[in-house]
C-alpha cells in the first residue's frame, strides 16, 4: 500500500513539474547570454596579451640597435654603388632618428627619395652623439653624411645608449665597413690599426 502511494505521490510531482510554467526545468548547456559574455572575457584577455606582447618587442639593447644602424649604413653604402649616385644618410639628434635617401630632379625641383625610411630608436636608447672624421663630437642637430658612388664616405662613430651613458659606438670607415664596439671608443677613427682591420675587410 504504501509502495503505490509514493507512486503516485513520485507521478504526480513528475506531472506538476511539467504543467506548472513557474517550476525551474533543468537544462544542459549555455546561453546565448552566457556565451555572449565568455567570448568577450576571453577577446579581453587575448588583447591584453598582445598589448603586452607588443611592448615588450619595443624594447631593444643598445647592441641590437647599434647592430641595425650598421647593417642600415652598409646597405645605403651598396644602394650608391649599385645605382651610381649619392646617397645620403640624415641622423637627426635632437629627435632620435635617422633615414636615408637620394635627391631627385623633378620638375625642375629637387625631392628626397627615401631608400630607408626614418627610422626611431626603441625605448630606452638614444642617440648621444656622433663624430665625423677627425671633427668634434656632435651633441645636437640634423648630420648627414654622403656615401659616394664610388664605395667611399666619411668615417662615422655614433655613440648610442641611454643618455649620458654611452652604451655603444657604432664604428664606419671610409670603405663602408661597420663594427659595433661596447662602451665608448673615442679615439677609434684616429687608430691606425682599426683603420688598417676595417680597409681590409
Amino acid at each position: 500500500m504504501s509502495t503505490s502511494c509514493s507512486q503516485e505521490r513520485i507521478s504526480g510531482l513528475r506531472g506538476l513539474r511539467k504543467n506548472n510554467p513557474f517550476m525551474v526545468r533543468s537544462r544542459r548547456g549555455l546561453t546565448i547570454l552566457e556565451l555572449s559574455i565568455v567570448v568577450l572575457l576571453v577577446s579581453m584577455v587575448l588583447f591584453t596579451l598582445v598589448s603586452i606582447t607588443s611592448r615588450f618587442s619595443r624594447f631593444k639593447s643598445t647592441e641590437d640597435e647599434g647592430t641595425i644602424l650598421r647593417d642600415s649604413l652598409v646597405f645605403a653604402r651598396s644602394t650608391a654603388i649599385t645605382s651610381n649616385e649619392p646617397i645620403f644618410f640624415e641622423f637627426n639628434l635632437d629627435e632620435e632618428t635617422y633615414r636615408a635617401y637620394r635627391k631627385e630632379s623633378k620638375d625642375g625641383e629637387i625631392a628626397e627619395k627615401d631608400v630607408i625610411k626614418q627610422r626611431n630608436l626603441s625605448a630606452g636608447n638614444s642617440l648621444i652623439g656622433m663624430q665625423v672624421g677627425s671633427s668634434n663630437r656632435e651633441t645636437r642637430g640634423k648630420i648627414v653624411i654622403r656615401l659616394f658612388p664610388e664605395g667611399s664616405s666619411d668615417e662615422l662613430a655614433v655613440f648610442m645608449g641611454s643618455d649620458p651613458e654611452i652604451k655603444a659606438t657604432v664604428l664606419f670607415s671610409r670603405y663602408g665597413k661597420g663594427e659595433v664596439a661596447e662602451g665608448e671608443k673615442t679615439s677609434a677613427l684616429e687608430d691606425p690599426s682599426f683603420r688598417e682591420n676595417l680597409e681590409e675587410w
